[in-house]
């Protein structure tokens, strides 16, 4: 296998969770394991959660398969209604409920699988990312820390060239946190959330144990995902425990959906923006949940979007 090229991000300061490393981890060990390039597989099109844990019931064995299913925050739907209400034109004027069905029929439509989860101790609602006015919150209340890392990533799939702008950064982070506080788009639980998508055909699993992760691996190669579950496999301690990785395959989910928006008749620069969004919300998400210490490790290189 080809060396898999690394660079580490710091996610701090300002980071208001607790999934990370400590004093017990040796990242220097994760990223020359990394390196190697085994944990950087071809996807399939069975999004999933960028949650490390393991599941209740085993996926494809992704050393059998020579696949692994790729991942999102809270999965496609979850991650696509957040980049929806970060819309400055959707301020008070969407449902939360809305988006999420349309969003579950939409990828399925496109030929994806939809997988939601929650875990073994809080049942439906152990999902972070489905927590989704938190996580835009949490993004327009540090905007200032928050969008010179969404800026940088967006450039890197060369989304300034179709038209995005600093500026349009920002003000969907405003726009989100506007919305995350509007009892009237936000109009469902966490747990309803679930529901909604898998009466639109989405599959649900059950992710087991308490959070171990150690950073966020954000595969950027448009084919492929980082195989989270293997990582973890390969790194348990003489106790038992794991080490686990968030893991996110953003350059397969930011090139998808440019097109496949497009294709259903989107401008250019509208699905430029939603992807831009994307990532907003990814980086949102990973410093609310994160502590100062995680760090993004981008994985491999960003091809620019082509249209």
């Amino acid at each position: 296998m080809n060396q898999v090229t690394i660079n580490r991000v710091s996610l701090g300061p300002n980071n208001k969770g607790n999934f990370g490393p400590d004093d017990s981890v040796d990242l220097q060990l994760f990223e020359r394991d990394i390196q190697v390039g085994e944990y950087c597989l071809p996807a399939t099109n069975r999004w999933i959660c960028i949650d490390g844990r393991e599941p209740a019931v085993s996926r494809a064995n992704t050393r059998l398969t020579g696949e692994v299913d790729p991942q999102i925050p809270g999965g496609p739907a979850v991650t696509d209604t957040a980049a929806d209400l970060m819309n400055p034109e959707t301020v008070g004027k969407v449902r939360l409920s809305e988006r999420l069905v349309a969003n579950t029929r939409a990828h399925i439509n496109r030929g994806n699988i939809v997988v939601v989860h929650g875990d073994d101790h809080h049942g439906f609602e152990g999902c972070a990312a489905s927590d989704i006015e938190a996580n835009l919150q949490y993004g327009a209340e540090n905007a200032d820390i928050v969008a010179p890392i969404v800026w940088s990533v967006s450039k890197l799939f060369g989304l300034d060239r179709l038209g995005v702008t600093e500026q349009d950064v920002n003000e969907s982070l405003l726009a989100g946190g506007k919305n995350a506080v509007d009892k009237n788009v936000i109009d469902v639980t966490k747990r309803e959330r679930v529901e909604i998508q898998i009466d639109n055909g989405a599959e649900y699993e059950e992710l087991r144990g308490p959070h171990r992760e150690r950073l966020t691996a954000i595969e950027l190669e448009e084919d492929k995902a980082f195989d989270n579950q293997g990582f973890a496999e390969d790194h348990v301690r003489p106790d038992g425990t794991r080490d686990e990785a968030f893991g996110m395959a953003l350059g397969k989910y930011v090139h998808e959906s440019v097109r496949a928006l497009i294709a259903e008749g989107r401008s250019v620069r509208d699905a430029a923006l939603h992807a831009m969004r994307v990532i907003a919300f990814a980086v949102s998400l990973n410093k609310r949940i994160g502590n100062e210490d995680i760090e993004a490790w981008l994985l491999g290189t960003a091809r620019p979007v082509t249209v």
